[in-house]
């Protein structure tokens, strides 16, 4: 919760007998920068934001001199606010998960291949073929460098689909809303496209000979590699690094390595942290804290050319981010040497994610 404050030497607000009714220019849903300028008794800071000084309570242990993100909660008579960044940092093996998982993701990508190259389709059910093109579809448009707005647009859509890359209910595993899981399958969800071309194939037992039974091989060492890696994020989850998702679909010119972890967070807001390899701009981290409908959005790279370009271009991503119906603050990108995926992931309660397989 903050409050206005016309000093920093003015006493703390006594609850239930100041209003704070003045105008403060904020609105509910918006996100503001904060500067902490004093740290005060019980969990209160004075933080400056936009030439106003407000009285702040948190029970996080925010720095003097440092920015925060605060997203609006309240903007009629006391002004309530929430701090977006407040995880620390873990100190599980992340490099060990990201290069088990990018070895997995590769098998299957390998394995998807030989899936949607099989030579005589036109044998197949039409529904099985139809599902085939579907995954041609997911294949034939990967993730690219060059256009920013797409890549945002097809992670929100699959984030608002319930369908994150592969695994449908993945978001409700990590929100806990497993009451509330998809009936319909994703556009992007891998694992059940595979399911339902096994289960149709299976339906024509006639068919299932010679080509096809090797046909239905490929289909389950792809849905096996999908169950290694859901296997390994039970491992991921117990050292409190999180759920980590393989993104296998990513224009390999573009990217030499990623990766992403997405964990609940103590407030109910979900946090997206990306390692990315680039072959242009280098390695990169980029954490987006999700609340709501609103989101901040926080990036390190490895030198300044490429955070003068991304700022250059930062209207572009957050365009794809309003074009989903997300907020978001200013896209802020720092220089930071040595970066490393395991410098992405955050802290949250080993209690957040169940596995289903």
């Amino acid at each position: 919760m903050i409050t206005p404050v016309k000093s920093k030497n003015v006493p703390a607000a006594v609850p239930g007998k100041t209003k704070n009714r003045v105008g403060t220019g904020l609105k509910q849903g918006q996100i503001i920068k904060g500067t902490v300028i004093e740290r005060l008794k019980d969990g209160e800071f004075i933080i400056s934001s936009g030439g106003k000084d407000f009285r702040a309570h948190s029970a996080l242990a925010l720095r003097q001199g440092e920015i925060y993100d605060f997203y609006i909660l309240s903007a009629k008579g006391r002004v309530e606010i929430r701090v977006l960044e407040e995880e620390p940092p873990v100190t599980g093996n992340i490099s060990g998960a990201v290069t088990t998982a990018n070895a997995i993701g590769h098998k299957l990508v390998h394995a998807l291949s030989s899936v949607i190259h099989f030579p005589s389709i036109k044998t197949l059910p039409t529904q099985v073929s139809g599902l085939i093109n579907k995954l041609q579809e997911i294949l034939k448009h990967p993730f690219s460098a060059r256009d920013i707005r797409q890549a945002v647009s097809w992670v929100t859509k699959n984030i608002n689909g319930s369908g994150i890359f592969w695994e449908a209910k993945l978001l409700h595993l990590i929100t806990g809303k497993k009451d509330q899981a998809p009936k319909e399958m994703a556009d992007q969800d891998i694992k059940a496209i595979l399911l339902n071309i096994l289960k149709g194939v299976e339906k024509n037992q006639e068919q299932r000979e010679g080509g096809v039974i090797s046909f239905s091989a490929s289909v389950r060492d792809a849905l096996g590699f999908i169950e290694q890696e859901q296997i390994m994020n039970l491992d991921t989850v117990r050292d409190d690094i999180g759920w980590f998702v393989n993104l296998p679909f990513v224009n390999r010119e573009d990217f030499l390595a990623s990766g992403l972890f997405i964990k609940k967070t103590g407030k109910g807001g979900l946090h997206f942290s990306m390692f990315l390899d680039m072959s242009l701009a280098g390695k990169m981290n980029i954490d987006i804290l999700f609340f709501n409908e609103t989101a901040s959005v926080m990036m390190h790279v490895e030198n300044q050319r490429t955070r003068e370009l991304i700022l250059e271009n930062a209207h572009e991503l957050e365009g794809g981010f309003k074009k989903a119906g997300i907020m978001t603050g200013a896209i802020r990108c720092e220089v930071k040497e040595d970066i490393i995926p395991s410098e992405s992931a955050i802290k949250t309660e080993r209690s957040d994610i169940d596995l289903i397989i």
